[in-house]
């Protein structure tokens, strides 16, 4: 699967009124609070950190998770993006 489909999906949603910004994972799936035993004890994952790391990976905005104007000129998904 070509990874343009995570991008199609992504300015789909922001067209449609979705902002990725609004997005939040339950507290339990990132560990708040932590576990107190097991592989996964005392961890917490830092969301800002991983959210920002995977905006810039895909070409997105990292403040807002928009792809940002090269991402979709490279991808040529300027037709997703008109309203």
């Amino acid at each position: 699967m070509a990874p343009e489909y995570r991008h199609y999906g992504q300015c789909f949603n922001i067209r449609e009124g979705l902002k990725p910004s609004e997005i939040k994972l339950p507290f339990r799936l990132v560990g708040i609070p932590p576990k107190s035993d097991g592989p996964l004890a005392v961890i917490t994952i830092d969301m800002d950190s991983l959210t920002s790391e995977y905006c810039k990976a895909m070409g997105w905005d990292p403040i807002n998770a928009y792809p940002r104007n090269s991402t979709i000129e490279l991808l040529k998904l300027e037709d997703l993006t008109k309203t």
